[in-house]
Formats: structure tokens, sequence, C-alpha cells
């Protein structure tokens, strides 16, 4: 490991590069003591195609067949399985193959029907009018109706629920139904993005039959594959829906997230065939995968981003000062290439990404030692600052971002302690308590999704304890607008705010890879992260 005195010429390039920042993380493990649109929607500015895969999965002229276990393998486990209190990317996976959403969003970022199929706007945005399918069950038996969405998001909507989705539908004043086959959604501020932020994965639809302790522990949706079993830590088995509403679909008999916290672990499964899909790939595994004829490593660019997050309501993130200096010591491209390996695309601290069609390309922060040093000193560090990095090797590359950020930031004057924590409790007891995380965030199909969750004042996620009227402001200004021209100047305003007086770095957007056996058909990976799985079959 360098020493942490060697200083790098200002706008020179140290010698970073993957092996060395592989290296430097093994090397610190003994020091860290503990990771097509539909009609009623034309005029609207929703999300474009985003970039198609670098690596798509095996074409074949085969024709699908029926039967076969998915397993398919996670870092971590899903531990709740009610939609409206989930928290993790294992769970939004698990509940997305139970259940269903009124609207779905394909993998080209569009919103398709799913439980509603068509929906229109008022002219002034705040009234929308949902048509629902028919013919739909619950697994337990119980018919579709509108009761069900009138359920599912007045619990959502109600504090007692606590749900983060609060935050997200902080514009909403309520639903109603007007029969058993139309609801109403009622806002309280316009939102041209209503159908898109309805694929959000708390927005799985509930049976109104239920409740609490049963939606939490036997979970009925009206989705492809009904759940057979949870065992914290070790699985969750999901089998073949008979009465699925989807003709001719699913096509397995039965999938099976298997947790698996170590990426080599992951590895030697798939290339071994006890596993048939690695849902998120490390970087560090990818050659490996690449050249095993037996595997195919799909990827498609997206907007997931791993923030370092400097909790700003209380000392020594309250300075936005200290905010600055953390951010003028990145070098971004050689963050990405280390983390990345040159892959997805450079951030500058705020979560809008180019593959985002409101982003504004706005250039990307230089790194400036000396900059970096005047900031600390004016924020009353003339000597530097001690400060305690947590990360946990739970997400690919966070751990690989904690040690790149600590060499960068060192010849400024900032000493870093990394430490890493296990994935079973990071979420819980470190995320959002500690004053300097690694954070994890998928892709959010909509900007307004992406400020609405963690960075609005009230947000049940805002990570950074920050607040911001002005930021507030525009977040809720935006969602009325129409204009798609308008909105992106809006949208460009938020950002530059991040950008200027925010509590994250934010470095790069990564792109979603998985990788999954030659003999895994007809799956699509999704910029969300999302494992929609109900057209996947395999051979043999």
């Amino acid at each position: 490991m360098a020493p942490s005195h060697v200083h790098w010429p200002n706008g020179g390039t140290p010698p970073w590069t993957r092996r060395r920042f592989f290296g430097l993380a093994a090397g610190s493990a003994a020091l860290l003591t503990v990771p097509p649109l539909l009609a009623g929607c034309s005029g609207l500015p929703f999300a474009r195609p985003a970039t198609a895969p670098a690596t798509p999965p095996p074409a074949t002229t085969a024709q699908p067949r029926r039967g076969g276990t998915l397993r398919i393998a996670f870092s971590g486990s899903a531990q709740r399985l009610d939609p409206a209190t989930m928290t993790l990317n294992e769970e939004y996976n698990v509940t997305l193959a139970i259940y269903n959403n009124l609207v779905r969003v394909d993998p080209q970022l569009r919103p398709q029907p799913e439980l509603a199929t068509s929906w229109q706007s008022s002219d002034d945005l705040k009234t929308w009018t949902f048509s629902l399918r028919q013919g739909v069950r619950f697994h337990h038996g119980k018919v579709f109706n509108a009761d069900d969405v009138v359920f599912t998001f007045r619990r959502l909507l109600d504090p007692r629920t606590a749900s983060a989705a609060r935050s997200i539908l902080s514009f909403m004043e309520g639903v109603e139904k007007t029969d058993d086959h139309t609801v109403l959604f009622h806002l309280k501020q316009a939102n041209a993005d209503l159908p898109m932020i309805l694929g959000f994965a708390q927005g799985r639809i509930l049976p109104s039959d239920r409740g609490d302790e049963q939606i939490a522990r036997e979970p009925s949706g009206t989705g492809p594959f009904r759940f057979k079993e949870l065992v914290p830590g070790d699985r969750v088995t999901m089998v073949r829906n008979p009465d699925y509403w989807e003709p001719g679909l699913p096509y397995l008999d039965e999938v099976r997230h298997v947790t698996m916290p170590e990426q080599a672990s992951q590895t030697a499964a798939l290339t071994g065939g006890t596993i048939e899909m690695i849902w998120q790939l490390n970087l560090e595994a990818k050659p490996t995968l690449d050249a095993d004829p037996g595997v195919v490593v799909a990827q498609v660019e997206s907007g997931g981003y791993q923030p370092i997050v400097m909790r700003s309501d209380r000392p020594p993130f309250d300075d936005n000062r200290l905010r600055l200096a953390m951010k003028y010591v990145v070098d971004r491209p050689q963050m990405r290439q280390a983390v990345l390996l040159g892959l997805g695309s450079l951030g500058t601290d705020h979560p809008i990404p180019p593959v985002n069609p409101f982003y504004s390309d706005q250039g990307i922060r230089q790194r400036d030692v000396e900059k970096a040093r005047q900031l600390l000193k004016e924020a009353g560090y003339p000597d530097g600052i001690n400060l305690t990095l947590y990360t946990t090797a739970g997400r690919p590359g966070l751990v690989e971002q904690a040690v790149a950020f600590k060499e960068m930031a060192a010849p400024a004057g900032i000493r870093i302690d990394v430490q890493k924590v296990p994935n079973s409790v990071y979420w819980a007891d470190y995320w959002m308590k500690k004053d300097f995380i690694v954070s994890n965030w998928n892709f959010r199909p909509t900007v307004d999704e992406t400020l609405s969750t963690a960075y609005h004042s009230e947000a049940k996620w805002n990570e950074a304890h920050w607040k911001s009227p002005k930021l507030d402001d525009l977040i809720v200004g935006a969602r009325g607008v129409r204009d798609a021209d308008r909105r992106k100047q809006l949208y460009a305003e938020a950002a530059k705010i991040l950008m200027d007086e925010g509590p994250v770095v934010v470095a790069f957007f990564r792109p979603m890879i998985s990788a999954m056996r030659k003999s895994v058909h007809g799956f699509q990976v999704h910029p969300a992260t999302w494992m929609d799985v109900r057209s996947t079959w395999m051979e043999g």
C-alpha cells in the first residue's frame, strides 16, 4: 500500500490500476475490523429506450420449453416480503416474481400494461383514471378488482405502515374506486410521471382480504410464481403459478433465489452448474466468466450509482466546505477504471445519469488536490482530518470504491480508515446511522422517484439527513411540467444544487451486469436490476 504522505502533482495521474486496487482491498482486509407505450399516455415525456445490452444473452431458434428450476445467486438474503416495508434488492426481486404492479416498466424504460390495461390523465395532471385487467386471481383464489388497488395505496400512504413509499408518493392525495374495474388517483400536485412511478417496487398490488401478518408471512399475489418458502440466509423458493393470466407463461417450474455472499462462490457455482444465473456480477469475476464457453455475461447501461455519503446534519459534514473538499479529491475516470474496468459513465455528484432523457451535461468535476486542501483549511482543518468510512462487500464494487477513495484523498490530508462491515448488518446498523458510508442505489426510471426517494428533505431514505428547501421546491415543481425542455431545465438546476452543496460524491454510474449459463434463454437484463423471469426458459 502506498504511504499516505506520498503526493502526486496537482493535475497529475497517480498510478491506479484495477489490480492495484484489488490488492489494496485484499491487503487491507486484516486491518478492516469489521456493504409499446399505451394510448392515453401520449405527449408525456417518458424515458427513452436505454442503450442496448453490450453483450446480449445468446439467441436461439428453439421453441421455449416448459419445466426446470432456475437458481439465481444473490449476495444478500431477503428478510421481509411485505412490499410496503421491504428495503433490499433481494426482496424487490422476490416480490417481482410473486406480484404484479399496475404498470410494468420494461427494459427499454417504457411503461407497459400489467394489472392496468390503460390510463389517461386530466388536463391538469392531477386526476388519473386507470382501467383494470379482468379475469385475474390472486394465488389464494381471490378475484382481483379495484378494492385491491385502493387497499394497496391507502396502506402505502398510511403513516402507521411506515413505508418509504410515502416519500415517493408524497404528491398523492388518495385513490378512489369508481367501479370494480376502474380507479382514480387524485394528486395534490400534478405529476406527469405517474404511470412510470407506479412500476416501483413498493407498488406491488396486494389482496385486500389479508392483514399485515398474512402479507408478511404468506405473500399471495397475481404474479407468475407462487411463494413456497423463505429460509433466511439461505434461499427463497417460488413455484410456477398454473393460473397466471399471461397466456402460456411462465415456463419455469421453480425459481430459487440462493444466498451466496462471496463472489468467488457465485462464480464457482455458475461455472460448475450448481446455479444458472448470477444477479449482479462483480467485475473481478468478469474475465473468468467471459472465457467460459458455457457462460454468457450480459450487460446494459444503467443509472445505478454508489454514492459516498456524508451525514450532513451534524459535524463534521454540516460544513459544505468539507463536503466540497471530498468531491475535489476524486479522479473520476480513474475511480471508474478501478471499480468498473472503465465501463459505465462518469458522474459529478448528483444522481441523474446519462441514460435518463432529462440528464444535462454539466461537465465532469476535475481532481484538484490544492483546492481540496484550501477548502479543508477554510473549514478549520489546516492539518487535515481523520475520518472513518464504512463499506461492505455485499454489493459489487463498494469495498474497491472505498479503498480507491482513501488513496485519492490522502494527498489532501484527508486520512481515512476504511471499515468493512458484513452485509448482514450493514444496511440495518450502519446505513443512515454512521457519518460516512458508501451506499448503493438502483436506477430509478424517473428523476422524480430518484430525487424524492433520497434527496427531498422529508424522504424516509434521505441517507445523508440533508435538507435543501431550494431542491425540495424544484422536485415538486418539475413533477407537473408537461414540456420536456422546461422539465429538463428544472432538473439541471436540481443537479447543480447537488453538485455545489449536496452531501454525496457520485463518481460514476455503473452498468447492470448479470451472468448466466448458455442453457438459459428468454431473459433480458433490466437497467433497474429487476430479474423478470416470466419468459425465461431452459434447455435440457
